[in-house]
């Protein structure tokens, strides 16, 4: 039965497919995967697009004469393993097509590692015509990644789920187009969004679910080998012992390329620091984790002095003096 990795953006599913792979399929070479920024992209694999037909299959039909490796390698649903993202295809569908379905999930307590993956790991340099073409498809710029304040404008001018009051005058009086927000004010728009609309999916994810394999993302991170051997052999597989010998430095060459890894202990302890008063410096908070920070600040009982604040500063005894009890 061919197995199908589920996944949010960011949440290893490449990476995933390409263990799966190497540990049982003799054919695969031993050349790692990953990109400069950490991504697995440099394995094609097999990405389901919504019509259920794999990538590299529509590819070849739409472009022709492509180089070989995006050649497809298998029909559409017979690849031992293939990958898509959460809300690419239903469920209920991918279930009807007889496919054994691998869930990937998080905690909230990752939210901020995976989320920053999805945004901080894609970079245009790196992509290949095929990463170029599936981002066309997908309604993106070819080579555009939308990041922090221009991910919140496309948002507020396009997406369905916005708040309809903020698509009206964004909350701010005299001001009619995204483009005339400052800074500070697409930040606080931003910090009412975590638990809304495209958010959810990384700062309310789901859990396990019942008849899937499920998958933990951070087991990766707390017991590599044992759990990509355990998934191996969930999936009805046996891995090469050739290959297992070699998951210890797979594991040292991919953790050495994880720069998101630490991301929700940084923004907790700026939140609880800010809070108390008590010094913490941290000069790299992003804009989602600024506003992150702001609305869980507020879930807390208070409000930033956000005025003309277009940066936060590093220093949480200086925050501390920019926040009110409501």
């Amino acid at each position: 039965m061919s197995t199908l990795i589920h996944y949010p953006a960011g949440a290893y599913g490449t990476f995933i497919e390409w263990l799966l792979t190497y540990l049982t399929d003799p054919a695969l070479d031993d050349t790692l995967p990953f990109r400069d920024h950490g991504n697995a992209h440099n394995f094609i694999g097999n990405f389901m697009m919504p019509n259920g037909s794999y990538h590299t299959n529509v590819y070849q039909r739409e472009v022709g004469d492509i180089a070989d490796e995006y050649a497809p390698r298998f029909a559409d649903r017979e690849a031992p393993f293939s990958r898509t993202h959460q809300g690419n295809v239903n469920l209920e569908i991918l279930k009807a097509m007889n496919l054994q379905v691998v869930n990937v999930w998080f905690t909230n307590k990752s939210s901020h590692w995976i989320f920053s993956n999805s945004r901080f790991k894609l970079w245009a340099s790196e992509m290949n015509p095929m990463d170029l073409w599936l981002m066309d498809k997908g309604g993106q710029a070819k080579g555009k990644v939308l990041r922090d304040q221009e991910l919140v404008a496309d948002i507020l001018n396009t997406h369905p789920q916005r708040d309809e009051q903020q698509s009206r005058g964004y909350g701010y009086a005299d001001f009619t187009t995204v483009e005339d927000l400052a800074t500070w004010q697409l930040r606080q728009i931003a910090s009412n969004w975590y638990c809304n609309g495209w958010m959810e999916e990384y700062f309310s994810p789901q859990g396990p679910i019942d008849g899937l394999i499920n998958f933990q993302v951070e087991s990766l991170r707390d017991n590599f080998k044992e759990a990509i051997l355990d998934l191996v052999k969930k999936t009805g597989h046996t891995a090469i012992p050739n290959r297992v010998e070699k998951l210890d430095s797979i594991e040292e060459s991919w953790r050495a390329i994880q720069s998101e890894m630490n991301r929700d202990q940084i923004v907790n302890d700026y939140v609880k620091n800010t809070i108390s008063g008590e010094e913490y410096t941290e000069s790299d908070l992003r804009f989602f984790e600024e506003a992150w920070i702001q609305g869980e600040l507020r879930s807390c009982g208070y409000e930033v002095k956000c005025d003309g604040l277009d940066k936060f500063p590093a220093s949480t005894t200086e925050m501390n003096k920019l926040i009110y009890k409501l």
